[in-house]
């Protein structure tokens, strides 16, 4: 009898310790569409603040370093550079994401009223921040 409970054991035994380590992991993953909710969440009020030319809904959700990197006087300069070169910027559209560990970069495309072709932005999250998960941010 413990000769048969031994061959029950060991078998269960080993494929605890062969998934333990991946269980972890799956709760660690967020989802396309979260990812795509944090997103647009996150770039509306950059979009609205350089439409509106209004630095605190601009910085809103800007982590600290990227408050002191994106300054007040900066972000005049960056509106100014980004009305001369795109014009309005209109429409966006989230077009997907990759991951650089601790962060997420988030990849939009915008049109622009100055030129034909669409603009991609990307923005950088730190989803485990509950809160200024703005990282960085770029126009390209």
């Amino acid at each position: 009898m413990k000769t048969k409970l031994w061959f029950l054991v060991i078998p269960i035994a080993l494929a605890w310790i062969a998934l333990a380590p991946h269980l972890g992991q799956a709760q660690d993953k967020i989802n396309d569409a979260q990812i795509k909710d944090l997103a647009v969440q996150e770039m509306s009020p950059i979009l609205k603040g350089i439409e509106s030319n209004n630095y605190e809904q601009f910085s809103k959700n800007f982590s600290d370093q990227m408050r002191k990197s994106e300054t007040p006087d900066k972000f005049g300069t960056l509106v100014a550079t980004l009305d001369k070169s795109f014009g309005q910027l209109k429409d966006p559209e989230y077009i997907g994401f990759y991951v650089k560990s601790p962060n997420i970069i988030t990849l939009f495309k915008v049109k622009s009223s100055k030129i034909p072709d669409d603009v991609l932005i990307k923005l950088v999250l730190n989803p485990k921040e509950s809160k200024n998960r703005v990282m960085g941010l770029w126009f390209d």
